[in-house]
């Protein structure tokens, strides 16, 4: 669709509804389709401005209230910084390219819906469930425990040009990579929702800042003295409640603020009497925090917590191709939070490797388990990983303190060991295996879980010279195509990065089941090359009464 005919279409149909367009267009907007027109929000009508900045509805209209008074009622929710009205969640909203009237028309009646809500009675619990959106602050992350009030410290990001907002932390965590710290902070929790201030105004000044602030539940347990003693040292204070985290610092006055950039700093007594005198001075700095827990970034993508992998102790034995990458997403499935996150692998990482590794040239020649371990200590400071150089026998003591442990390797011998270790002992964790067929055609793991009358990793292959029980290839003889490598690398199947990461992918998938205690089918197939492999559905085999390791 052209351009043109989106535009007039788009015209055409607002002129419709008693808009026009705005000739010339304002300055403060950003595109050329402008309109002004009223919406019928109850008994009433109120002005507003509609912006089509895309007639491919990548970027959605913006619809601002030119005159927030107008409404109704006093309070009113849904209300972004510019006036803009909130009509949809960002990439919820699916606008139609080739209707661009009827497009418009939806729009329309989704920013007069959501005005609605506000006369229906809902602004109240609108704002307290918006109301990062309320306090209308800069942007910063939060890696602090909020179950209680303490000190913090900012990092800023070490290049000046970056966008990166400031990170919290608790002053005894290590600063991440990357950031250098900075001012201190204060953390104040609240068991209760933060509310919007009388005036439905966030405060601005110091004196409604303490106005809004005596009207908050946690004015019962910290006396507003002690926030403003805390604001007159200079520091941010974050209060945390479960529907908002959000800051304040006071913006000093001129002759305040030449007398800190004179001096170095100020003294808080000096601050303080200056507060006395003229708070009305002090304008107010207003910050929204994320919270950037590694709990909370684990738990954020998970319904309910289900398949977490948080307070479990993992093993991944084997870093290579599927390793790594399945370590990643072990990572973000919760592995290494409130536990240990173990990486055993004996082998240092060649030039060769880094063609469908995750690790790339920066790594080579360290060992695979190190690397790995110091790249994903880069996802999030709080991750405990710690790196096992060695191969998995060295290592059996970590492995029974694991809750569950993964096979990656690829190598029969090395998922047999660890098999024969589960089926002698009771007390032997569960065991994830992943493994790629042949020239990477297809990707299977199993669930070696132990379970009564279920088979063992030797039971989906009882003897070595016939094939596997649910082989996926069509050409169950073809045990894939090897070509020799460099010097020193021996031979190696060739494959792209794209079948290890569908491996880890499969693998990490049923960890997540075997985390939310719904483990079944214990064995699945993915097919990666259609021409050479076959769809097997999921199973959970019954153990094989010729298998050598669990008949006897």
């Amino acid at each position: 669709m052209q351009t043109k005919d989106s535009y007039f279409k788009i015209k055409a149909t607002v002129e419709e509804k008693g808009f026009t367009l705005c000739r010339p267009v304002p300055s403060d907007s950003k595109c050329d389709a402008v309109f002004d027109g009223r919406l019928a929000v109850g008994h009433t009508k109120v002005d507003v401005r509609l912006e089509v900045p895309d007639y491919s509805f990548v970027v959605h209209p913006r619809v601002r209230l030119r005159d927030i008074t107008q409404m109704p009622t006093v309070l009113v929710s849904h209300i972004e910084t510019d006036e803009g009205i909130c009509y949809s969640t960002p990439g919820l909203l699916r606008l139609d390219p080739y209707d661009p009237g009827g497009s418009i028309l939806l729009v329309l009646q989704l920013a007069k819906a959501a005005l609605e809500r506000s006369l229906a009675g809902n602004a109240v619990v609108d704002i307290a469930d918006e109301f990062a959106a309320y306090w209308k602050g800069a942007p910063v992350e939060l890696i602090a425990s909020t179950k209680q009030d303490g000190r913090l410290q900012l990092a800023l990001p070490l290049s000046k040009t970056s966008a990166k907002p400031i990170l919290l932390m608790d002053s005894g965590r290590s600063v991440p990579s990357g950031y250098e710290c900075g001012r201190s902070a204060y953390l104040m929790r609240s068991d209760k929702l933060l509310q919007p201030a009388d005036n439905f105004i966030a405060p601005s000044d110091l004196v409604a800042l303490e106005a809004w602030y005596k009207g908050q539940d946690l004015a019962k347990r910290v006396a507003w003295q002690k926030l403003r003693e805390r604001l007159a040292k200079c520091e941010i204070v974050f209060l945390a409640a479960s529907n908002a985290i959000v800051g304040m610092s006071l913006d000093l006055p001129g002759d305040v603020e030449a007398l800190r950039k004179k001096e170095g700093s100020v003294k808080p007594s000096l601050v303080e009497g200056a507060m006395k005198k003229r708070p009305t001075s002090f304008s107010l700095i207003r910050y929204v925090a994320s919270d950037a827990q590694l709990e909370t970034v684990v738990k954020r993508n998970m319904e309910d917590g289900a398949g977490s992998l948080i307070g479990k102790r993992v093993a991944l034995v084997g870093c290579g191709t599927i390793g790594s990458h399945l370590a990643r997403q072990l990572a973000q499935l919760g592995a290494g939070c409130e536990a240990t996150f173990d990486l055993i692998d004996p082998e240092i990482l060649s030039a060769s490797n880094i063609g469908r590794h995750l690790l790339d040239f920066r790594h080579i020649g360290q060992p695979k388990a190190e690397a790995l371990a110091n790249e994903l200590s880069a996802f999030h400071p709080d991750l405990n990983v710690q790196a096992r150089l060695g191969r998995a026998d060295a290592f059996v003591p970590i492995l029974r303190q694991a809750d569950l442990i993964i096979d990656a390797t690829g190598i029969e011998h090395v998922a047999e060991d660890l098999n024969r270790r589960k089926l002698t002992s009771d007390s032997f964790p569960p065991i994830v295996h992943v493994w790629l067929f042949g020239n990477g055609i297809a990707a299977q793991a199993f669930a070696n879980l132990g379970s009564v009358g279920k088979a063992c990793y030797r039971c989906l292959r009882p003897r070595l010279s016939e094939p596997w029980r649910f082989d996926p290839r069509k050409d169950v003889f073809d045990p894939g195509h090897a070509v020799s490598g460099t010097c020193g690398d021996g031979v190696f199947l060739p494959y792209g990065v794209y079948a290890s990461t569908s491996a880890a992918s499969l693998g990490a998938q049923l960890v997540h089941d075997w985390a939310s205690a719904s483990p079944t089918p214990l064995l699945r197939t993915r097919v990666i090359d259609p021409d050479r492999a076959k769809i097997l559905s999921g199973r959970s085999p019954d153990r094989d009464p010729t298998c050598p390791a669990c008949s006897q």
